[in-house]
């Protein structure tokens, strides 16, 4: 952000909650440059935050899991229990709820550290745990760590959810 921010460019875009710290930083040190950031709040004059309604989403995400399930016992895998995180599995769960009260929906989180975007192997290891619980629908919200969470969807025949992009190229049919 420095480097750029020495270009004297008229914006800089700085993408997820992990950038917050240096944002706020790096726009003290500028602060005739001008910064947003994307997915998360940083506070300065020169600063803009968009966020969005996580809940909202997911609460979609909910009601389809639900009405696609055949057992009721969906899944959550996020990346780090985070308020972020928490608040998508609220909107996922209360959107299933919505359909039918007796849905379950049983949640785990990769790990208590940044490592845990990107553990395709620890993603798809709580996966497999959920569907041998009887869970047939699965919503990952854990970076590349949800990329082992649809792989192993994939394989054990259940069906399963991406986050931030359409993931249906990466598994069709699941």
């Amino acid at each position: 952000l420095r480097g750029l921010a020495r270009k004297n460019l008229d914006l800089i875009a700085s993408i997820g909650f992990a950038q917050t710290q240096a944002v706020q930083k790096v726009a003290k040190e500028f602060p005739k440059v001008r910064f947003v950031l994307i997915d998360g709040v940083a506070q300065g004059n020169n600063v803009n935050s968009v966020t969005f309604k996580e809940e909202e989403g997911s609460y979609l995400v909910g009601v389809a899991a639900a009405l696609a399930s055949k057992t009721k016992k969906l899944g959550f895998i996020g990346g780090i229990d985070i308020p972020l995180i928490r608040t998508f599995a609220c909107g996922y769960a209360q959107g299933a709820k919505s359909v039918d009260k007796k849905v379950e929906v049983i949640s785990n989180m990769v790990g208590t550290t940044s490592a845990a975007w990107n553990d395709p192997a620890k993603g798809g290891e709580l996966a497999r745990a959920q569907f041998d619980r009887g869970v047939d629908v699965v919503f990952a919200v854990a970076g590349g760590s949800g990329m082992g969470t649809l792989q192993t969807a994939k394989e054990k025949g259940k069906l399963s959810i991406g986050v931030d992009s359409n993931q249906n190229h990466l598994y069709p049919g699941s």
